[in-house]
């Protein structure tokens, strides 16, 4: 009896202090730091974010699949040949023949062998076809790979393909990032270079104006270089919309800094290198 008496009392306190815990919970929930907080703060809402319908995921229901499948996202070739899965639909064999010219004969079938095993794709008639039919390019793949990246490697809340109520215009961004109190905007481009247009070049220019955030990132997932094609006419753009002078420095291979607070970044030596050293350079670390 008395043990069922203590037991009684016992089971109230658990009770009230889980009641204590979650009310805690709740108070605290809008300090924790997160891209939705950042955004509140500055006066704007969210209409949507982290969608899923267009972004390429593995359909397995291992519960490590998502952590292999990021590793491998990390690997230049086998995002531009996902990349060329999603563009061709599937692949046959000309598309096959294609692929390994263009990589190698040794990553392409690596890499295969792990879209297969993602289900992915589906080996058929001397090909593969594509599971994910209405999807048709890597960019909302990548924003979300953007994403996992700030969240997995540098410890920083990120969401992907958000969209704001109160901007009239320009309220889709590809990538937004809190970082140790700052707003950052990543815009991704998955196209070669010469594919970007002046016009993405302005919209990307406009949304940063529009937004406000502490720093912004253009990242193009290339190995090309983009003085060119990307550098000029962002100088020539800039020109147009900012009284600021156009001052930009190489800080490394495929890195570049538009200052104040504009960068630059391709997937020369490693995407995730590269965006941490952009962090570094934002917050004075030294290199």
């Amino acid at each position: 009896m008395l043990g069922g008496m203590r037991w009684d009392r016992y089971a109230k306190v658990l009770s009230a202090l889980e009641e204590r815990v979650g009310a805690l919970e709740a108070k605290f929930a809008d300090i924790r730091p997160s891209v939705e907080i950042a955004l509140r703060r500055r006066g704007l809402s969210v209409a949507a974010m982290n969608p899923l319908e267009r972004v390429i995921l593995p359909r397995l229901p291992a519960p490590d699949a998502i952590d292999r499948y990021y590793q491998d996202l990390k690997r230049y070739y086998f995002r531009r040949i996902l990349q060329e899965v999603a563009e061709r639909g599937g692949l046959d064999a000309s598309a096959l023949s294609a692929l390994s010219s263009r990589w190698g004969e040794a990553a392409t079938s690596r890499y295969l062998r792990q879209l297969v095993g993602y289900r992915i794709l589906e080996p058929r008639n001397n090909g593969y076809t594509f599971s994910f039919p209405h999807i048709h390019s890597l960019g909302d793949t990548l924003e979300w790979f953007v994403a996992q990246v700030f969240g997995r490697e540098f410890a920083s809340p990120a969401a992907w393909g958000v969209k704001l109520r109160d901007l009239r215009l320009g309220g889709d961004f590809d990538v937004l990032v809190h970082v140790e109190h700052l707003l950052g905007y990543v815009e991704c481009k998955s196209s070669p270079p010469y594919n970007v247009t002046v016009h993405e070049l302005r919209q990307f220019l406009d949304r940063r104006r529009r937004l406000g955030p502490d720093f912004a990132i253009l990242l193009l997932d290339t190995t090309l270089k983009i003085e060119r094609n990307i550098v000029e006419n962002l100088r020539w753009l800039w020109r147009e919309t900012s009284t600021q002078p156009f001052e930009v420095s190489r800080l490394f291979e495929g890195i570049y800094h538009v200052s104040p607070d504009v960068y630059l970044v391709t997937s020369r030596r490693s995407l995730v290198f590269n965006l941490g050293r952009c962090l570094r350079h934002r917050f004075k670390v030294a290199v």
